[in-house]
C-alpha cells in the first residue's frame, strides 16, 4: 500500500512549466541542511581565521572609524537577537478560547494577545541592546576589530546557509505533475540556472506550502 503524500500544491511558471510543490520530509530537510552547511563552510572558508583573506577582512575593520565599528557591532547583536526574540524571550501563555466566547471577541483578544507579545519582546530587545551597548563601548581596539571580524563571518555564514538551503528544498520539493515521485530538478545548481521571475516564482510556491524555520538556520559558523 502506498502512503499519500502530504498536500500537493500546482505551480505555473512565468515560461509555462507546469510543476507541483510538496513539503519536504524529514530526511529531505536534514539533506537539505547538510548540504546548506557544506557549502556555506566552504564560502566562507578563505575568510577564517589564518586563512588567506582574513588580513584583507580585519584591514578593513581596522581602518573603520571606532564609531561605526561599535555601531556595526550592535547591529550585528540586533540582527541575532531578532532572530532568537521568539525563543529567548519569556512567552506569554497561549490563550484558550471561553465556552461562552464568540469568533469575534476570541479574535479580538488574540490581536490584543499578539500585540503585547511584541510589546514585551521589544521591551527585552530594549534591554539586551542597552547592555551589549555598554560591554561594547569597554572593548580595546584589537577587541572591537576581533568581534566585527567574527560578527562578519557569522552573518556571511547565515546568508549562504540560508540561501542554499532554499535552493535545496526546491530541488527536493518540485516534482513532475504526471508523476509526483519524480523530481523536476536533480540539483540545487539547477534550481540555480533558472531565469529569475521562473525561480521567484518557485520560491513564492514553495513558501507558501513549507518555510524555512529560523532554527534550521545557524546562528554561527563551524570553526574554520
Amino acid at each position: 500500500m502506498s502512503i499519500p503524500y502530504k498536500t500537493l500544491q500546482e505551480v505555473v511558471l512565468p515560461n509555462g512549466e507546469r510543476l507541483v510543490l510538496r513539503p519536504l520530509n524529514a530526511f529531505q530537510r536534514y539533506e537539505a541542511r547538510f548540504q546548506a552547511d557544506l557549502y556555506a563552510a566552504q564560502q566562507l572558508l578563505p575568510w577564517g581565521v589564518d586563512q588567506p583573506n582574513a588580513s584583507v577582512l580585519q584591514a578593513q575593520f581596522e581602518q573603520m572609524p571606532e564609531e561605526e565599528r561599535r555601531a556595526y557591532l550592535l547591529r550585528a547583536y540586533e540582527e541575532m537577537l531578532r532572530q532568537e526574540a521568539e525563543i529567548s524571550c519569556p512567552q506569554l501563555p497561549p490563550l484558550q478560547r471561553q465556552a461562552e466566547e464568540t469568533e469575534m471577541a476570541f479574535a479580538l483578544r488574540v490581536k490584543a494577545w499578539q500585540e503585547q507579545g511584541e510589546l514585551r519582546r521589544g521591551e527585552w530587545l530594549r534591554e539586551c541592546l542597552l547592555v551589549e551597548q555598554t560591554r561594547i563601548a569597554g572593548l580595546s581596539v584589537a577587541e572591537q576589530v576581533a568581534a566585527c571580524c567574527n560578527r562578519w563571518r557569522e552573518h556571511t555564514y547565515r546568508e549562504a546557509f540560508a540561501t542554499r538551503f532554499l535552493l535545496e528544498a526546491l530541488a527536493w520539493s518540485a516534482r513532475v505533475v504526471e508523476d509526483p515521485k519524480r523530481r523536476c530538478y536533480e540539483s540545487a545548481e539547477a534550481v540555480a540556472d533558472l531565469e529569475d521571475a521562473d525561480l521567484n516564482a518557485l520560491i513564492e510556491g514553495y513558501l507558501s506550502l513549507d518555510t524555512v524555520r529560523e532554527p534550521e538556520v545557524p546562528t554561527s559558523p563551524p570553526p574554520c
